[in-house]
């Protein structure tokens, strides 16, 4: 086959995809640039990819793929709720700094005067752990996803259970949620650090996370379609794991663990909230944190010995240093919130296929095409 007539089949492929494809185009892009986006999706097995790219305080472009629900033929659109995973992380941060600004505590302080029990690392029970070490993930807690995930993420469940598992005097205590290390000596990535932190907030408040949140970060940057509950969901993505390239569905579970990966969000609020933080902690004249407070969430606080990302307050610092933001998964979608703050530019997206409990091996195709298609976001980004 000669070259020619090569590129004349795939040419032909591209049409007929773009033809056949439920959701394509909903935005300026060109024909090739949304033929390429959607022959990614397929290879990649993802039933809809959704996503929008920010500069400044505005929202330059969004744009759609496929279906939020495949087996009820619902599309995808930018107003589509996804779930985001660990990019939750950001607005417990949020809410955690917000309330550092006016007093009640201050980020090097011990957390322990706060909560019902005394946390202390069992190995070094005489080191304080503070509210910097539970935001920088340096708190010397561990992962320990298996019975995270069991006990915190499938279903709703009072905090005041946290003591339970953390604290050597607690009922149900497990010393593998605890690291052999000492408190701030190195990061050890936790999301029982910030159900933790989720927990703070209401006990510093006064009020359930889930209300602060609305009321303090939520409703002042007009997020109406970003929620903690999956009963006030309106148009939700259906979350998916592949076999053989087959979607199967999860439902619309609700997830428990809203300080370290609850929300639901639209594109178009993350394109909000990623404003604000490229913006000094504004964005359209509405105010949620201070900009000195976003300059420190965003300075390098622990390095990852892993390699994978650094991290400040509730922000990821990427590989290379011209990148922050951060990414999530929850069982069934993915997310990724990534700002450029050179030129304040953030391409936000999101997709419903992934199991994170598996190795990314486990899913090369998958993988690769959401890095290429992050990789042509940006590149219509420095077009637009």
């Amino acid at each position: 086959m000669t070259r020619h007539v090569f590129l004349g089949l795939l040419g032909g492929l591209a049409v007929v995809v773009l033809c056949i494809c439920p959701a394509v185009g909903r935005s300026d892009a060109s024909l090739a640039f949304d033929v390429r986006i959607e022959l990614l999706r397929r290879l990649g097995a993802i039933p809809s990819f959704s996503a929008c790219i920010v500069k400044g305080e505005d929202i330059v472009w969004r744009g759609a793929w496929g279906w939020a629900d495949v087996y009820h033929s619902i599309p995808a659109t930018a107003e589509t709720q996804y779930m985001i995973g660990s990019v939750s992380k950001m607005f417990t941060a949020v809410a955690i700094l917000q309330l550092a600004e006016q007093g009640r505590f201050a980020l090097d302080d011990d957390v322990s005067p706060h909560l019902p029990f005394e946390l202390r690392n069992p190995a070094f029970p005489d080191e304080p752990i503070t509210f910097r070490m539970l935001l920088s993930h340096q708190a010397s807690l561990a992962s320990e996803n298996g019975h995270f995930f069991e006990t915190f993420c499938f279903r709703p469940y009072d905090m005041a259970e946290l003591g339970a598992f953390l604290a050597p005097t607690g009922a149900g205590f497990r010393p593998t949620y605890w690291l052999d290390i000492k408190p701030s000596e190195r990061m050890g990535y936790a999301n029982i650090g910030y159900e933790l932190l989720a927990y703070l907030v209401e006990r510093v408040s006064g009020r359930p996370f889930a209300d602060y949140v609305d009321a303090e970060i939520l409703d002042p940057l007009g997020m109406t379609g970003t929620t903690y509950s999956a009963d006030r969901t309106t148009e939700p993505a259906m979350g998916y794991v592949a076999a053989l390239g087959i979607p199967i569905p999860l439902g619309h579970y609700e997830i428990g663990s809203l300080g370290a990966g609850g929300l639901r969000a639209t594109m178009v609020d993350l394109g909000r909230f990623a404003a604000a933080l490229m913006n000094g902690g504004a964005c359209a004249g509405t105010r949620i944190v201070q900009a000195e407070t976003v300059v420190e969430m965003q300075t390098i606080q622990a390095i990852d010995p892993a390699g994978l990302f650094d991290y400040g307050l509730g922000w990821a610092a990427f590989p290379g240093g011209e990148f922050g933001g951060h990414g999530g998964g929850a069982f069934g979608c993915g997310t990724m919130l990534r700002v450029r703050l050179s030129d304040r530019t953030a391409v936000i997206y999101s997709y419903n296929r992934l199991n994170p409990a598996l190795p990314p091996a486990v899913s090369p195709f998958l993988n690769y095409a959401v890095g290429r298609l992050e990789t042509a976001l940006w590149e219509l980004a420095d077009r637009l």
